[in-house]
């Protein structure tokens, strides 16, 4: 747990990475052009004098919390709903920052002071229940029923002959996922939606 904590909260650890801290970019199925050519990733600032702080610390202000708000507001406002994401009034987050470590993840287990606070409302299966991720099964969907989607979203001459992903090793890294290894979907995802816009805007309209 500390090892992949220090290691997210490294200078790029989790930049463009899933939550398993692989590469959703994946920049070796990549063209070496777009590798060599690619911006630097961005660095944040570090005021904390621990790994977790500081992680936090860039996630509440820089990367998951402005995405995950974002992506909220525009989902609930398309059909007419107002969406209010507990926990962000700015005292508890003082709070929070200021509690040691152990308050936070204790013998392995995260969020452990919330956690305890909730012992007398909710029955353990619930309150000592692992994270479970709000999210599309997309992972699920890619292995399953839309396999054969993919390939054929993937796998077509238009998509390799504009030289931007290496058809070898891109196949390669699709059929790896397909076999059930590794969680991260989103460079698959990412291919996908690289080649539908490039369909629209690049190409010659048909005539």
């Amino acid at each position: 747990m500390h090892a992949q904590i220090a290691a997210a909260a490294s200078e790029h650890g989790d930049i463009g990475k899933g939550q398993d801290l692989t590469s959703s970019v994946r920049p070796d199925c990549l063209a070496e052009r777009l590798v060599r050519g690619a911006p630097p990733l961005p660095t944040f600032e570090r005021p904390f004098p621990d790994a977790l702080r500081n992680l936090m610390y860039r996630e509440l202000r820089y990367t998951k919390l402005p995405r995950a708000l974002r992506f909220r507001d525009r989902l609930s406002m398309a059909v007419g709903c107002e969406l209010r994401p507990p926990f962000l009034d700015h005292r508890l987050l003082a709070y929070e920052f200021a509690l040691p470590a152990e308050d936070r993840i204790l013998r392995g287990v995260t969020k452990a002071l919330l956690r305890e606070a909730a012992a007398r409302l909710l029955p353990d299966a619930v309150r000592l229940a692992s994270k479970r991720s709000v999210q599309t099964p997309q992972r699920e969907w890619f292995r399953g029923a839309l396999a054969a989607w993919v390939r054929t979203q993937l796998d077509h001459a238009s998509f390799w002959d504009r030289g931007w992903v290496d058809r070898t090793r891109a196949m390669e890294a699709l059929d790896r996922f397909t076999r059930g290894e590794g969680d991260n979907s989103f460079f698959l995802w990412q291919w996908i939606d690289l080649d539908r816009w490039a369909s629209k805007y690049l190409d010659p309209a048909p005539a």
